[in-house]
């Protein structure tokens, strides 16, 4: 592999595991107070020896293509993989044209800020 190309590679992996790194933080957090929910209620039902209704309908609804728990989780899940794939992109246009002299945190710094600055103006209204 080209020696100048190996910054531009290790810039873009970084970049990409921090974008997979955040959009795996945000399912996780979307997903947290139904997953309490359900966590909750197991105790509960534990406690009594049965599930009750209202969970096992939650855990179908969360479970079941169709039902409106799932279709949530499928469009949120698609979100992210889509703002992966967004980043990803930004990442390699702004990796494009720079200097090869410059350092692999030099060229994470510049890609970095490059990506958010156009994130940003993407984004606003």
């Amino acid at each position: 592999m080209n020696r100048h190309r190996r910054p531009v590679l290790y810039a873009l992996v970084a970049v990409l595991s921090v974008g997979l790194f955040l959009a795996v933080l945000t399912l996780l957090i979307r997903n947290w107070s139904t997953t309490d929910e359900i966590r909750e209620s197991q105790v509960e039902n534990t406690k009594a020896s049965k599930v009750s209704d209202e969970t096992l309908d939650r855990i179908r609804d969360c479970t079941t293509p169709g039902r409106e728990c799932y279709e949530r989780s499928q469009k949120q899940l698609a979100g992210a993989v889509s703002d992966v794939n967004r980043v990803v992109v930004l990442a390699s246009a702004c990796s494009v044209g720079l200097d090869q002299h410059l350092t692999i945190a030099e060229r994470q710094r510049l890609i970095s800020s490059c990506v958010i600055d156009r994130l940003a103006s993407n984004t606003a209204p």
